[in-house]
């Protein structure tokens, strides 16, 4: 999970040093995570045999290591490019306070101490909103179908 945080210092060393847009710096940020990701490509073709074989705990725990790295890539995507985009309105933004923000959108949760600032945030809110909604059901249903899937047998 600590990858994740390397968004933040990709992004300004590609804002500070190549003098990228912010949108380009972001989207640099987000390619290298999911490069570093592709390493963990043996993990996520686990989720294959979740599907095909009968399931142990070992595979529901593979399972669950799934969902936080995908959540985590959501997440960390999400609020690296919340963080480009309040940084061309306030250089000094921070980093956490939009990966904060985007934790709460992603659960829905919705503090509202933190608000998207222009047109297009609130755009990427809504899909984040969106994708959390949608997630978190399909997730702890296929969760559960394995469990159950598991006892029967």
């Amino acid at each position: 999970m600590s990858m994740f945080f390397l968004a933040v210092p990709m992004s300004d060393l590609l804002l500070n040093l190549l003098h990228l847009s912010h949108l380009a710096a972001a989207l640099a940020s987000i390619s290298v995570i999911l490069v570093i990701s592709a390493f963990f490509y043996h993990k996520v073709l686990l989720i294959d045999r979740i599907f095909i074989k009968i399931l142990s705990i070992r595979c529901l725990k593979e399972f669950i290591f799934l969902v936080g790295l995908l959540y985590g890539i959501i997440i960390t995507a999400f609020a690296t490019f919340y963080y480009c985009i309040d940084r061309f309105y306030q250089p000094a933004s921070s980093y956490l306070k939009w990966f904060y923000f985007s934790v709460i959108t992603v659960t829905t949760v919705g503090y509202g101490d933190v608000t998207p600032i222009n047109g297009l945030m609130k755009l990427l809110v809504s899909l984040e909103c969106f994708i959390g909604y949608i997630s978190i059901p399909v997730i702890f249903t296929i969760g559960l179908m394995l469990i159950v899937n598991e006892n029967k047998i």
